[in-house]
């Protein structure tokens, strides 16, 4: 539980426009509750998997963004320790979250 609000009290001091915001939080009996910000999008891997090609600019934009929401958190002393596909959402605009 400890480990939860601990999680729960980074992500609340998080803003960054490559990092997911934290809206609300409830706790209950038995759940923490987390309202975060509703990213539309595709998780990455199945954008990527949509086009059929991807230019060296494309690749270099969503490296940059990724570089971009890293750099905040280690500014902060936090490491990221599940990055995958799955954590990583493109918008409609190629903006990475």
């Amino acid at each position: 539980k400890q480990s939860v609000l601990q999680e729960y009290e980074i992500l609340k001091a998080l803003h960054h426009e490559r990092i997911m915001a934290l809206h609300e939080a409830y706790i209950t009996p038995r759940y923490l509750v987390l309202i975060c910000e509703n990213c539309a999008g595709k998780e990455i891997l199945y954008s990527i998997v949509d086009r059929f090609r991807y230019s060296e600019d494309d690749v270099v934009s969503y490296v940059l963004q990724l570089l971009q929401g890293l750099e905040y958190l280690h500014g902060r002393r936090i490491v990221h320790l599940d990055i995958k596909p799955d954590n990583v959402v493109v918008s409609g605009t190629n903006a990475l979250k």
